[in-house]
């Protein structure tokens, strides 16, 4: 399980944002090591708003299921 998460943006910075985590995502899932450890994932956007600033935090949570003989020192 982890979860990405960008620095907090005004509003007209937002869909740069989103851009920018889900890219950053997409070239983590297509390293070998990751491909290769990988059964399934999930991944959930989730868009949060600071009542205070105003300003926008993007996050990306994700699970990854790994088989049995997952090791970290595959990665």
């Amino acid at each position: 399980m982890g979860t990405l998460t960008t620095r907090a943006v005004p509003a007209y910075d937002l869909c740069v944002a989103v851009n920018q985590i889900l890219e950053a995502y997409r070239k983590l899932m297509r390293t070998v090591a990751i491909r290769r450890a990988l059964l399934a994932w999930l991944r959930s956007l989730e868009i949060s708003r600071n009542g205070q600033t105003g300003l926008f935090m993007v996050h990306l949570h994700c699970i990854f299921i790994v088989g049995p003989s997952y090791s970290i020192s595959l990665l």
